[in-house]
């Protein structure tokens, strides 16, 4: 805890170099996200009697209020990835992302005081879900989430997504659902995972603007921007 708070201190109270301004009253930042895809090891509270969620709720809790009390300027976000401890498991893929498998509560997450947007990453491939059974995150993922956030009062974003090439054959096709489903359920913000501006393919989920994906991009951009 201590060494994560010195380094959070250190980028809040760090002064911009060419602006002069520090970073805790620089409008251009938009948030501070607490962690990226935070949960415990596979079924850590399960396997021990413990409530699942319970320990990355609590952290979350502890370091948004106590980032909210040096720096009330900017919103805050746990950075998860959007699994339930409490969802419905039924189903072939809803066990692990739902029932408490990775520690985390996205309910009781977004609940928190001090943490002021909802997050979620979205990879059906990397959860195993074959192309055949892609659009079950339409509902269970995307639209669930999204009704959970707004039932708190706040907004949610997708914060990632992405697939390796191959997956559904048209990584246009893949986002453009997936950005349609978040549109369509009012997300606020949708990003990706990751799209580069020099000529750079890793050959699974990375891609640049001349290849297939672009398109998809440009479309979403274009949406955001007429909102």
């Amino acid at each position: 805890m201590q060494y994560y708070r010195q380094y959070v201190s250190t980028l809040v109270y760090r002064t911009n170099t060419f602006t002069g301004t520090q970073y805790k009253y620089d409008a251009t930042i938009l948030s501070w996200e607490l962690l990226n895809e935070p949960h415990t090891t596979d079924n850590y509270e399960k396997n021990r009697g413990l409530q699942p969620g319970k320990m990355v709720r609590d952290w979350l809790d502890e370091m948004s209020t106590w980032l909210k009390g040096i720096d009330s300027n900017h919103l805050i976000s746990s950075g998860e990835e959007g699994y339930r401890a409490d969802g419905d498991t039924s189903g072939n893929y809803a066990n692990w992302i739902n029932g408490g498998y990775k520690g985390v509560d996205f309910v009781g997450d977004i609940n928190l005081p001090h943490i002021d947007f909802a997050t979620v990453h979205v990879y059906p491939d990397n959860w195993g879900i074959p192309a055949s059974d892609f659009e079950w995150v339409r509902s269970n993922v995307i639209a669930d989430r999204a009704n959970i956030a707004h039932s708190a009062g706040k907004p949610i974003i997708m914060e990632e997504s992405g697939m390796k090439t191959g997956y559904v054959g048209s990584r246009n096709s893949f986002l453009g659902d997936i950005y349609q489903w978040a549109s369509e359920n009012n997300y606020a913000g949708t990003l990706v995972w990751q799209v580069y501006a020099w000529n750079y393919n890793d050959g699974q989920y990375d891609f640049n603007y001349k290849m297939d994906g672009a398109q998809a991009m440009w479309n979403q951009y274009g949406y955001m921007n007429s909102k």
